[in-house]
């Protein structure tokens, strides 16, 4: 097909063994294995009749010659190359075109691969970004991850810049001491943490209408496994009740528990 190229041929195995005189054994330079393929679309597997060839190049025709195999299975690679667009995701789903800048450089990158893997693929999802842990305007390093069967082509970047810019957002710390407990089932807990610090980022209108009251933690202990006295930190969820929807936290948080018989 027209701007396709083959790939090297690979066969099932590098060698075969031939058994007979040693006479006729010395007129043997290496084997063929002859393929019909006619025209082809897409990367096939093909099985072809294994002759041997004497070093002067001809076909050798000997009964006394025998071949460990008479045919063998090639792989016949056939590439094309198309220009994708890079792409980036956010895992919560704040990021959108009216409060954030996401710019990939380069924008686009040249693949190679099976014509029939190329055809479905317009678009390449290079990272998933964590919207509470960039805290401020960032570029990221991403390495290039291609589907199987899919490599860049020559002269293309293995990895790209990831420009995250907010657009009409603020940020602003509020002291929370709305702090809950759960999964502590019959645990004898002590809460040692009585306010926190968050930051939260968003709209500035819905920002600045947000309290400290529309903020909850919560520290899950299902999972921690109570033996005598302890003293943790625990992991905490932050749970904003906002009417826009739209402002969350920025980092992590813990508290501290203290755990006792």
């Amino acid at each position: 097909p027209e701007n396709c190229e083959l790939g090297d041929l690979t066969a099932d195995s590098e060698y075969v063994t031939v058994t007979g005189p040693k006479g006729a054994l010395d007129e043997v330079d290496h084997a063929l294995v002859s393929l019909d393929a006619g025209s082809i679309e897409s990367s096939v597997t093909m099985v072809g009749e294994v002759s041997l060839i004497s070093v002067s190049g001809d076909v050798i025709v000997n009964p006394y010659l025998r071949l460990s195999k008479s045919d063998m299975k090639v792989t016949v690679p056939v590439y094309t190359y198309k220009e994708i667009t890079l792409a980036a995701d956010s895992k919560y789903g704040f990021f959108n075109s009216d409060n954030t800048r996401i710019t990939i450089e380069p924008p686009q990158v040249t693949v190679k691969g099976d014509p029939n893997v190329l055809s479905k693929l317009d678009e390449l999802t290079i990272t998933t970004l964590d919207e509470k842990n960039i805290k401020s305007d960032s570029t990221l390093m991403v390495k290039l991850n291609l589907p199987d069967n899919v490599t860049l082509a020559d002269g293309e970047p293995s990895s790209v810049n990831v420009r995250v810019q907010r657009i009409g957002c603020a940020t602003r710390s509020l002291t929370v001491k709305n702090i809950e407990l759960t999964g502590t089932q019959s645990m004898n807990c002590t809460l040692l943490t009585t306010a926190l610090s968050v930051t939260v980022v968003g709209d500035e209108k819905s920002v600045q209408a947000l309290s400290a009251d529309d903020i909850t933690l919560v520290a899950d202990l299902s999972d921690h496994i109570a033996a005598g006295s302890d003293l943790l930190y625990a992991a905490a969820t932050v749970k904003i009740d906002s009417e826009s929807g739209e402002v969350y936290e920025l980092g992590t948080y813990s508290i501290q528990v203290r755990i006792e018989d």
